[in-house]
């Protein structure tokens, strides 16, 4: 019988213990070191390598390496690692932001049952299989590999028997396929995506967008970077605007099936310092902007703050106050505070937010929550027409925008034959017209004074683009500015009559494959979504993507192939 210590000293030790978490204890702690006992330790020990303290209390077993690794420790030391493991994980950068969401307490009790049943323990694991689990969160092999490293130094921490230690890690290595991504296999869906969408080969399929990304906890901010890198490579190949407005649009249309994570705006912009911060920056714009003492000749550069402050609280967090007794409505009505007054103000607040990095989509909600807002503080409405400057400003924006299009190779072949004095008068009343001024257009309509010249939209970008930049060049507020770049797309199918299919457009497959690999190469150094593309195969990934943009870039089956197109960028 193993020899025992009753009624005689306990030996001195020190190792780890699970008691309320992991804590070093030594027999210096505790009562009854004299008394030959460990006194009011009731926890069992958890680390004896040498079974030496077991042995003499006779409470050893003696199984063999061949046994289940669990069965040799027990559940004490299963609650033990599993606790100091997740502490680790919680403090290593590099894998902490995977459990954000997660209610910690839950996943300790599955891991432990997970870890129980590998180990040829109790098997009450009732959860996802590995790959299951995983999907989604884009796991790579950095991440495995330090999800290892804290285990591995939780179980030496833990002082436990290197071969323990080597089967825990067998179990876990066959883990690593069905846990990581693949990053080949992104690369070639991008590719064939690519190719699919604007037209080309059409060798893509895949499964339902929303259903594919419903695990992946995908927010605003990362569509945003996604989007925001493919626009950039557009750029940088100098696609023409309208192809790039498209694509916009076709990106888009998908937000709503691949964002799943909704932030509020106020968490996006940072609470109420991101308030102070637009506030501040806006009101600091508002005093050096021009034209605010040409148009506020009655109004106090401070009222002006306030107001500032009020539309960015109320579009914000939706919280009108009064100001000495009045509503905001009452108080501006005092200066006839009109939409010109409005746009200005508007215009400085989102150049603002854009100048303390505030992200698009924050940016574009904010343009969106003023705008509702417009009639709270405007008491007095003027047409397009009267905020330009009525006809003084129309003849001098048709002489500027007249002299850029005959100086431009582009287009100006297409006025070689027109009597121009004839053409600048039509132009200034067909512009007073649409812009709510007084209608004394007597010409053709738009598609029948057109349709003889065949342009296309690279034409019609340009001219779009000329009137964009003598409207600002005039003087005109960067909010009228696109509100008259809209109603200039509305004539976008009346004037223009040749439209070669998106594909062609952004210069076919050869184009294509360079917009991929740029495309592909920002995705991955980019801060906010690259570790979801490191570890995936470029080649196989790029072929993808380029195969789904051509085709859906031809405009067949875009929600079919835009459905497909995502899933295989984010889904395992």
């Amino acid at each position: 019988m193993p020899k025992k210590f009753i009624r005689k000293p306990a030996p001195k030790f020190e190792t780890n213990a699970y008691f309320d978490g992991v804590k070093k204890i030594s027999l210096e702690d505790y009562k009854g070191k004299q008394e030959g006992g460990l006194g009011n330790i009731s926890f069992p020990l958890i680390s004896d390598v040498d079974r030496k303290i077991a042995t003499d209390y006779g409470v050893v077993v003696n199984t063999g390496v061949d046994q289940g690794a669990c069965l040799r420790r027990g559940e004490p030391a299963l609650d033990a690692a599993v606790e100091l493991f997740y502490k680790k994980i919680l403090d290593d950068s590099r894998v902490s932001y995977f459990f954000k969401s997660t209610d910690m307490t839950k996943q300790k009790k599955q891991q432990k049952a997970f870890l129980s049943m590998v180990l040829d323990g109790p098997k009450n694991y009732n959860g996802k299989n590995m790959k299951d689990a995983h999907a989604g969160l884009n796991i790579e092999e950095i991440h495995f590999n330090a999800i290892v490293e804290n285990l591995v130094n939780t179980l030496n921490e833990l002082k436990v028997d290197e071969n323990l230690i080597k089967i825990i890690g067998n179990a876990l290595e066959p883990l690593r396929k069905d846990i990581c991504i693949d990053i080949n296999k992104h690369k070639e869906s991008f590719k064939l995506f690519i190719l699919m969408v604007t037209g080309g080969p059409k060798k893509f399929t895949g499964k339902n967008l929303k259903e594919a990304h419903s695990n992946m906890k995908i927010n605003d901010l990362h569509f945003n970077a996604f989007k925001d890198n493919f626009l950039q490579t557009l750029k940088e190949m100098q696609v023409d605007p309208q192809t790039f407005q498209e694509i916009i649009g076709l990106f888009e249309q998908q937000r709503i099936n691949l964002v799943n994570v909704k932030l509020p705006l106020i968490e996006r912009i940072e609470g109420d310092k991101g308030i102070q911060q637009i506030v501040g920056r806006s009101s600091d714009r508002v005093l050096q902007d021009p034209r605010i003492r040409k148009t506020f000749l009655n109004i106090d550069l401070q009222i002006l703050k306030t107001i500032i402050g009020q539309i960015v609280q109320y579009a914000i967090k939706g919280q009108q106050v009064q100001i000495n007794g009045k509503s905001m409505k009452e108080y501006c009505q005092q200066y006839n505070f009109n939409d010109m007054h409005y746009n200005l103000i508007k215009d400085n607040i989102l150049q603002g937010m854009k100048d303390v990095q505030k992200d698009p989509i924050s940016i574009n909600e904010v343009n969106q929550l003023t705008e509702n807002l417009r009639n709270e503080f405007v008491s007095v409405k003027i047409s397009i027409y009267q905020r330009i400057g009525g006809e003084e400003s129309i003849k001098k924006f048709v002489q500027i925008f007249y002299q850029k299009i005959l100086q431009d190779p582009r287009v100006k072949e297409f006025f070689k034959s027109i009597d121009m004095y004839k053409q600048i008068d039509n132009q200034n009343n067909f512009l007073t017209m649409v812009l709510g001024g007084p209608n004394n257009y007597k010409g053709r309509n738009m598609k029948e004074a057109h349709q003889h010249l065949k342009l296309n939209d690279m034409h019609f970008n340009v001219i779009k683009d000329h009137i964009c930049k003598t409207l600002t060049e005039i003087g005109v507020d960067n909010i009228t500015v696109q509100e008259i770049a809209k109603l200039v797309e509305t004539l976008r199918k009346e004037i223009v009559s040749i439209r070669p299919p998106l594909f062609e457009r952004l210069g076919g497959e050869k184009t294509l494959t360079l917009i991929v690999d740029k495309f592909f190469d920002k995705l991955i150094n980019n801060q906010v979504i690259g570790f979801i593309f490191k570890n995936v195969d470029p080649v196989k990934h790029k072929s993808l993507l380029l195969t789904f943009f051509t085709t859906t870039f031809g405009g067949q089956n875009i929600i079919q192939y835009l459905n497909f197109y995502l899933t295989q960028i984010f889904v395992i």
